[in-house]
């Protein structure tokens, strides 16, 4: 529903505000030198992500964005965020969160 595609409009923006990671991001799935494992890229990108996605988190405009994103979550919102983490939650604890996210 529109709940749903409100959170996943917020993710997709906030990834995508990352930045790329170069030309061709499938080179992080490849070797770069001969001998390297395709383990090495998935754990040079996680790291590359890691750290993009921390500098982002400290920008104050990204924590305003955050802010103003959770005072207006619903609580079809959470669930929907919530099942996409694989976490457990009924109903009645994601109005809970909602209310408090809301203030």
């Amino acid at each position: 529903g529109e709940d749903e595609e409100s959170a996943g409009d917020f993710a997709s923006t906030m990834f995508s505000s990352l930045g790329g990671f170069g030309a061709d991001p499938t080179s992080l799935w490849k070797p770069s030198s001969p001998g390297q494992t395709k383990n090495s890229g998935m754990e040079t990108m996680a790291k590359s992500l890691l750290k993009k996605l921390s500098q982002k988190i400290q920008n104050e405009s990204t924590q305003e964005s955050i802010s103003q994103y959770l005072r207006s979550t619903t609580s079809g919102q959470i669930l929907s965020l919530a099942t996409m983490a694989g976490i457990p939650i009924d109903k009645s604890q994601s109005e809970r969160l909602a209310r408090y996210a809301n203030g």
